[in-house]
């Protein structure tokens, strides 16, 4: 069977916990508070050896003469590097002020005691104590030398570079405005010296810092130039720079100026600022707390570093498209606003067909219309507010002629077509007569201003006009048609003729009669090229005759109804002896080549001959035939 407690068992156990914890919690803080006290302790020991070390570094100024106090800030460990910064106060959870002081204390031992001690005051009664503020460690353009001598009976005296010199006081102070050393001694009656410290003087610089080069480049997309600047400084080094707007410099404690530090003694470097339009000014200053104001190259006269630009951006419109004759296209021409500036840069820009400057942030247009002139206008701003414009004029006709009337064909002809264009209008109107029915090419050689084409036998003509405006396009548009008919051979009745001499006394003149009439006849159409052939005998129908006979004769082709020789045939001269009459006198095949002749009718004639005179004396006409085009 379970049981459980009473009430005076629990209360019984109650109280002997609350006993337990009242022996256990006091020991627990005691605890706590032991290891907080150990932290301190550990945090004081590092601080106090490098109080000890920095007191090491130079004997001579920190002996330990029973009763001196020295005084060590967190600044002076920091400063000769025996501490690292940050240096962490762990008690008060916060890092120590460069400011916060360790006293030490020589005691009648000899022994060094340490502590923290903001209102450190050094004293050293049998050394001279010399003070330099602000510290040896620290860069300014002058310091003070404090020198405390002690208690002594004796003549107190200092040398700073210019010999011994007495003084009255047991403590005085000395300006340096350049690096030194401090001498200092205590002598008695006999000259004996008592005392003596020597301490060295540094770090103090009266020159100004330098900028070796100040330049300007390029431009970013706020109008802002870039300028590089390039400082030194010949002793404390650059410690900062500062660019503003007025000539004045910010006070030294100033957040304002950039820090830029560079090793003393002669550093060089480089830095490079986006300046604004705008005039601005630059000083430089030193570890030591010297300003330069820079005026030198890059400046004016008063030291301003102006940032402008004068110059316009570029403008140029450029047109694509395709050329045609007469500086017009004959296709969409695309424009193009090309732009630039190399200084502050673009702010705005607009392309429009009107000459009010307008910034519609358009750099490409496209002109579809036919037009006999159009001008495109560019404008352009940079972020300085320079201003320029561009034009660009063009013409543009994309269309072919258009045909209106006119161009009626006959055989072998054509009348005037008539042809419309608008813009550029007509340039030239040409023909073509051609046995095809196709549309000819272009380029085709045949072309011509020519209204007459070719009549020759057997074709079917196609006649073409083609019209080119004064931009190169051109319309070719088919007029029509003519037949020039079928060829037709020619036919020859008699190709012999007879030709008697008139002054013979035994002419048969009835033999010669017969063939006054038989002739060639030649009909039909003849094409280009065509020739017509025949043969012409000539007879002597004479007697024998007893003495040598020169006979002569000349032929030609002329017109009918005319006597006038159109074309000159041949010229025969025929001797013989005895020549029996019906003699062939002479044979001769004719070929006339009539492509290019006329159309008429022609015959053939004699123009004179001898033994005396060959003549017709009837009829004169040998052969006739018709040249039809």
């Amino acid at each position: 069977m379970n049981k459980g407690f009473t009430l005076a068992e629990l209360l019984g156990v109650i109280v002997v916990i609350s006993l337990l914890l009242l022996l256990i919690i006091p020991a627990i803080i005691n605890g706590v508070s032991s290891r907080e006290d150990d932290v301190e302790l550990i945090q004081n020991e590092i601080i106090f050896e490098a109080v000890s070390q920095y007191l090491d570094r130079d004997k001579e100024t920190y002996s330990n003469v029973s009763g001196n106090i020295y005084c060590v800030s967190i600044g002076d460990l920091l400063e000769t590097g025996l501490l690292a910064n940050p240096v962490k106060n762990v008690v008060e959870d916060k890092e120590f002020d460069s400011q916060d002081t360790i006293s030490v204390k020589i005691t009648n031992e000899g022994v060094r005691e340490y502590s923290f001690d903001s209102e450190c005051v050094p004293r050293s009664p049998k050394d001279i104590i010399i003070e330099v503020k602000p510290s040896n460690s620290q860069w300014s353009q002058s310091k003070i030398v404090k020198v405390v001598y002690p208690d002594f009976e004796g003549t107190n005296q200092y040398d700073n570079g210019n010999g011994w010199q007495s003084v009255s006081n047991d403590t005085f102070e000395l300006t340096y405005n350049k690096d030194g050393v401090i001498k200092a001694q205590t002598i008695d009656v006999n000259g004996n010296v008592l005392v003596q410290n020597t301490k060295k003087v540094e770090k103090i610089d009266t020159a100004l810092p330098s900028v070796i080069k100040l330049s300007k480049r390029g431009w970013n997309n706020n109008a802002q130039q870039q300028v590089d600047i390039t400082m030194t400084d010949t002793k404390s080094g650059v410690a900062a720079y500062y660019i503003g707007k007025t000539d004045k410099a910010p006070s030294t404690t100033s957040d304002k100026w950039i820090k830029f530090e560079l090793s003393p003694y002669g550093g060089i470097g480089t830095v490079s600022e986006f300046l604004s339009l705008g005039k601005h000014y630059l000083f430089v200053i030193d570890r030591a707390g010297n300003i330069l104001q820079y005026v030198g190259e890059g400046t004016d006269e008063n030291g301003a570093i102006s940032i402008e630009d004068n110059t316009p951006p570029t403008c140029e419109l450029k047109p694509s498209g395709t050329f045609g004759t007469n500086q017009w296209y004959t296709s969409d021409v695309k424009i193009t606003l090309n732009k630039n500036d190399t200084e502050s840069g673009i702010d705005s820009y607009g392309l429009v067909s009107s000459g009010n400057p307008t910034y519609n942030k358009k750099d490409t247009i496209t002109h579809k219309e036919n037009t006999a002139g159009i001008t495109y206008y560019g404008y352009v701003r940079d972020k300085a507010g320079n201003t320029s414009d561009c034009s660009l004029f063009i013409k543009r006709d994309a269309d072919g002629p258009v045909y209106q009337s006119g161009g009626n064909v006959t055989t072998g002809k054509v009348t005037e077509a008539k042809f419309t264009d608008s813009p550029s209008g007509i340039s030239n109107i040409q023909y073509l007569f051609s046995t095809s029915s196709s549309t000819p090419n272009a380029n085709n050689s045949g072309w011509s201003s020519s209204k007459t084409g070719t009549t020759a036998c057997g074709n079917k003509i196609t006649v073409f006009a083609k019209a080119t405006d004064n931009a190169g396009n051109y319309t070719i548009r088919n007029l029509g048609q003519y037949n020039t008919g079928s060829c037709v051979s020619a036919s020859v009745v008699n190709n012999d003729v007879l030709i008697c001499p008139d002054n013979q006394e035994k002419v048969s003149w009835s033999t010669c009669t017969k063939l006054y009439n038989n002739y060639i006849k030649v009909s039909g159409v003849w094409a280009s090229g065509t020739t017509v052939g025949f043969n012409i005998k000539l007879h002597m129908n004479d007697y024998a005759v007893s003495y040598q006979v020169n006979a002569k004769l000349n032929l030609c082709v002329a017109k009918a109804g005319t006597s006038s020789c159109f074309y000159k045939i041949a010229s025969w001269t025929q001797k013989y002896n005895w020549a029996p009459v019906g003699k062939v006198f002479y044979n001769e095949n004719i070929t006339l080549n009539i492509s290019s002749w006329p159309a008429g009718e022609y015959k053939i004639i004699t123009t004179g001959g001898s033994r005396g005179k060959f003549v017709f004396t009837k009829n004169q006409q040998i052969s006739i035939f018709r040249v039809n085009r």
